[in-house]
């Protein structure tokens, strides 16, 4: 299920990309909700996600999928504490 999730690009990304993380690190699906784009950490040689202490490795197939994303003329901002980006309301 992992690899058709990764592989496949017939979905929609960030309903993809939601399915795998809890698949991956074993989170129940409120802890995967709940992260923000400050749980991403990208200072060092690799990128890290917060979903515990010490921060977890995203591997190079997730980090792949980026080239999939559309791009944005400006980055994203963080998600305001108590919603999650799935959760938000699509722009019409």
């Amino acid at each position: 299920m992992l690899r058709k999730l990764i592989t496949d690009d017939t979905g929609e990304l960030r309903t993809r990309v939601a399915a795998i993380l809890p698949l991956l690190y074993a989170q129940p699906l409120d802890r995967i909700l709940s992260l923000t784009i400050d749980d991403i950490d990208t200072t060092g040689a690799d990128v890290l996600l917060r979903i515990g202490d010490p921060p977890t490795p995203v591997p190079e197939l997730l980090l792949a999928m980026r080239d999939q994303a559309p791009t944005c003329a400006s980055p994203p901002t963080a998600t305001p504490a108590g919603s999650s980006p799935a959760a938000a309301p699509a722009n019409p």
